[in-house]
């Protein structure tokens, strides 16, 4: 299992990066038991992929990156953030409100207009 830094792997149904380069066989065998060596990370196919616990600088969220945490949604405003969301350097989502392409025709002030005769 030799690579370079940066490789990804799965492991206990969660996705890792390898943080250092590896050497060596038998080396980082396991990304979930050696987290000097291997940083879990969340989907990158999901928008807001669930917060995990950086252990360091090398883990730690970069200003506007995007976590689910406790049901909420939230945006980094720290850069190299290692707070959990909710405590310091983190603002709570909220989802744009989509404007009306046209908004809906009113009816004149004085009431409908009758045609004559109806």
């Amino acid at each position: 299992m030799e690579g370079q830094a940066g490789r990804h792997r799965i492991d206990e149904g969660q996705l890792y990066r390898s943080i250092h380069d590896v050497n060596a066989v038998g080396q980082n065998r396991k990304p979930s038991e050696t987290p000097s060596m291997w940083t879990r990370i969340g989907n990158p196919l999901e928008e807001f992929p669930g917060w995990v616990q950086p252990i360091g600088a090398h883990d730690a969220y970069e200003a506007g990156s995007k976590v689910s945490h406790n049901g909420k949604k939230w945006v980094s405003t720290a850069p190299a953030n290692v707070w959990e969301p909710g405590v310091y350097g983190w603002e709570e989502y909220s989802e744009p409100v989509a404007q009306m392409a046209q908004e809906a025709p009113q009816e004149p002030q004085d009431g409908p207009s009758e045609e004559p005769g109806e």
